[in-house]
């Protein structure tokens, strides 16, 4: 671990620590601006639900190991920080996790050009269907039940990836 996991590890863990934005008003808040998830049609968006739970996956791993292989020098109080931190939005509207910032679930932008009907917030990859399995982010099983039936009804079922199904 110490020899080839472990650099990689902290690599990863040094990539979203410069990626990250963090906000404080009243509390701290940290994003990732300008990125693309797993759903492909939707690049430079803010927040991508799927990009920041793997963040913050990335993040408590990377402090996890370098205690272990006993790296004094790696900030893992700011890595554990910055990994509480990230935002996963949750649409108030739509009771669901955004795919991404601003994500409505009613923008036409993205449609591929085969789609000769826009279908309202038409996706390729339910990014947020992919939080419970194969990430395992803590979330209820109401709000998975919730993601599933809101974004299947969204995945192109032309040229939609077989993991959203």
């Amino acid at each position: 671990m110490k020899a080839v996991a472990y650099p990689v590890l902290n690599a990863t863990a040094r990539y979203w620590q410069s990626r990250a934005t963090v906000r404080c008003a009243q509390t701290c808040t940290a994003h990732i601006l300008d990125v693309m998830g797993p759903d492909e049609w939707h690049d430079h968006t803010n927040d991508s639900a799927f990009t920041n739970v793997g963040a913050k996956i990335a993040l408590r791993f990377a402090a996890t190991a370098s205690e272990i292989v006993g790296d004094r020098a790696a900030p893992v109080n700011a890595w554990r920080q910055l990994a509480d931190q990230l935002v996963v939005i949750y649409n108030e509207t739509t009771h669901v996790t955004a795919e991404y910032d601003h994500y409505d679930g009613s923008s036409n932008a993205s449609n591929p050009p085969w789609i000769h009907q826009p279908v309202p917030g038409l996706i390729k990859q339910a990014d947020t269907v992919l939080l419970q399995y194969p990430l395992n982010f803590n979330q209820s099983a109401a709000l998975s039940a919730r993601n599933l039936e809101y974004y299947g009804k969204r995945v192109d079922v032309q040229g939609g990836p077989a993991m959203t199904w």
